[in-house]
């Protein structure tokens, strides 16, 4: 298997305030992480829909007794969970939408007029 030494990360150069910076795009390595988190989801949900089968067998297997309520905390923690990894999958896409906003704002106030007209102001009186 070959690495290869290109980075993980590509930056693109735009302009910005009459100087040049550095804008990170979105990489591969934010993609895996997007679909790590799906894949998470996507589990938590499974385990919620099962949940009764999987605590039955996990009973039976222990050798315990059948607990209701035991099965209905357990439901409920999943839930929760399942909420949480929902809202922060949402605010992800909530901050990486306010990044794309931002970095394509343009520039509508050009901080330089004052002083040209400064400049043409000078020049006008010198040359009366």
């Amino acid at each position: 298997m070959m690495l290869s030494s290109q980075p993980k990360f590509s930056v693109a150069t735009k302009m910005a305030c009459c100087r040049k910076r550095n804008i990170s795009q979105v990489s591969d390595f934010d993609d895996m992480l997007l679909e790590k988190d799906e894949k998470q989801l996507r589990a938590m949900m499974l385990k919620n829909r099962f949940a009764n089968i999987i605590f039955k067998s996990e009973q039976q297997l222990l050798g315990k007794d059948f607990d209701e309520q035991l099965l209905m905390k357990q439901k409920v923690q999943l839930r929760e969970e399942i909420k949480k990894a929902e809202l922060k999958k949402q605010r992800q896409r909530e901050r990486e939408a306010a990044r794309i906003a931002i970095e394509s704002i343009k520039r509508t106030v050009n901080f330089d007029d004052g002083l040209n007209a400064e400049r043409e102001l000078l020049m006008l009186i010198r040359a009366a």
